[in-house]
């Protein structure tokens, strides 16, 4: 009980600060191109007609299927500062290798619990800062924001340039 009360702010600190970096990848990972803020000024010289059919396709910074690798690699790091404070705490006595073992699946579990809510409390953020980011453009500007993927981006650039 000792070790956790002596380390609790060094965890808390660390736990905060991962976890602001974590809602701020989140919050920012959709954005719209230099080149659609470009559109969305052309749009407004339009007819509102003409403005509410124009569509700005978004990008994203970081792929979605990266979230969990990123909070597992917070969460690892926030474990390893853990155990080399506590070092001696940890491995002391007998049945060192039981510990060991039972420590690590311990954290395995831990581990998985915590990334997926982290992964789930960041996916939350992000259609949170996606549909703000849409309702903003569509509201100053009338115009409407999508998101394609690469693969469906190019098969729309090539329908679009055979019409």
């Amino acid at each position: 009980m000792e070790m956790t009360v002596r380390t609790l702010p060094v965890w808390v600190i660390m736990s905060v600060v991962f976890i602001i970096i974590l809602v701020v990848i989140a919050s920012i990972n959709y954005y719209l191109p230099r080149f659609g803020k470009l559109r969305v000024e052309c749009a407004m010289n339009k007819s509102l007609r003409r403005r509410n059919n124009t569509i700005i396709r978004m990008r994203r910074r970081i792929d979605e299927d990266s979230y969990p690798w990123i909070a597992f690699l917070m969460y690892t790091m926030v474990s390893i500062c853990f155990v080399v404070e506590n070092r001696r705490g940890l491995f002391d006595g007998e049945y060192i290798i039981l510990k060991a073992l039972g420590g690590f699946f311990a954290w395995l579990f831990s581990a998985l619990i915590i990334v997926c809510f982290i992964v789930a409390f960041m996916k939350i953020i992000q259609e949170n800062a996606v549909k703000d980011l849409k309702q903003y453009y569509n509201r100053r500007y009338g115009v409407t924001l999508i998101y394609l993927q690469e693969s469906v981006e190019k098969e729309y650039q090539e329908f679009e340039l055979s019409n």
